[in-house]
């Protein structure tokens, strides 16, 4: 698998794993075969994103904001909150590397919102 975007799933027997970027560029050329297994598809195949990615994503993403922003006495500076904050209302686009977005996980969301309550 390369890493130029998020992993998703083809809809081969083994459920290998390819990018979205690769996968857009299968679906453009109309290629119906899994690229490691070569299973062919049906016509129009769709790939299935990978839940278990996403949830690791927004833990990943989650310690580093408990960490880096909200360890210290301090609280984190207007211009983070507001990043945050961006993240909990959901009008930010772009969260992590594979610009996957923001998840509109409530549970994600609300525990952003804890933190940054607690910081005020």
């Amino acid at each position: 698998m390369c890493l130029q975007s998020a992993p998703i799933s083809v809809p081969c027997t083994a459920r290998h794993i390819i990018c979205h970027t690769c996968c857009g560029e299968m679906k453009a050329l109309l290629e119906r075969k899994c690229p490691d297994c070569n299973e062919e598809f049906e016509d129009h195949w769709k790939p299935v994103k990978l839940e278990k990615y996403q949830q690791q994503c927004n833990t990943f993403f989650l310690e580093a904001v408990t960490q880096l922003c909200f360890a210290d006495e301090e609280p984190p500076s207007e211009e983070v909150l507001s990043k945050l904050l961006s993240y909990v209302t959901c009008t930010s686009k772009n969260m992590n590397i594979f610009d996957t977005g923001v998840d509109p996980n409530p549970v994600f969301r609300s525990f952003l919102l804890q933190l940054m309550m607690k910081s005020r």
